[in-house]
């Protein structure tokens, strides 16, 4: 829920009649950032590897005979602290990286995501410019994590809606299991002149995925 300021009556129900307006816009992007998130980017999480080693020297070793991450595909449930339980699935390239997917005006899109200062640009799905920069990697052969900024603007109608989210994601093998974790910390706002709407949440999600 949203929280306001003590206002007059009168106050109270213009937020009230522009949080109708623009109750369905927000809704949309939530939807389209949490597509996004729930398709390939999920938040929490333990420990990073602190060996010293960086991004580009941290490459997963294993194949196609079925050990290690790479060239591998995972599905499962994913259980959210919020309530909401999705199927959600993960893939991972040859050298072990993660293939992140993600939505555009033009249908799905899948990239693999390398190092730090990467960056994806692209018209979302649900309208909007979305930005996905990544802050941070460490991929070995059994443990990935991921750091990610995204940063979605759409405006209409005389609104302007802006969505910042810093995503953490990690996964971990654990036998034939892939235990999976993220954290999703989002600040959005809806605006109109005289009138800002904001909305901050952090979610986490928990999944034990099979290999496919």
């Amino acid at each position: 829920m949203h929280d306001f300021p003590n206002t007059s009556s009168g106050q109270q129900q213009n937020h009230r009649k522009l949080l109708i307006i623009l109750g369905s816009i927000i809704a949309v992007l939530v939807i389209v950032m949490g597509g996004c998130v729930a398709c390939g980017a999920a938040i929490g999480l333990s420990n990073l590897h602190t060996d010293g080693q960086t991004s580009s020297e941290h490459r997963a070793s294993g194949g196609s005979d079925g050990s290690g991450l790479s060239s591998s595909s995972w599905s499962g449930t994913m259980n959210c602290d919020d309530g909401d339980t999705l199927p959600f699935n993960i893939k991972f390239s040859e050298s072990g990286n993660w293939l992140y997917h993600y939505e555009t005006s033009r249908g799905g899109r899948e990239e693999e995501l390398k190092s730090s200062g990467q960056t994806l640009r692209f018209a979302a799905a649900g309208g909007g410019v979305t930005n996905v920069v990544v802050q941070d990697v460490a991929v070995s052969t059994d443990h990935i994590k991921y750091a990610l900024s995204i940063f979605h603007e759409r405006s209409g109608g005389g609104t302007l809606i802006q969505q910042r989210m810093s995503l953490i994601a990690e996964a971990v093998l654990s036998g034939s299991t892939l235990e999976y974790q993220s954290r999703i910390s989002s600040s959005s706002a809806a605006s109109q002149p005289g009138y800002v709407i904001p909305d901050e949440s952090t979610t986490i999600c928990k999944a034990s995925l099979r290999r496919n």
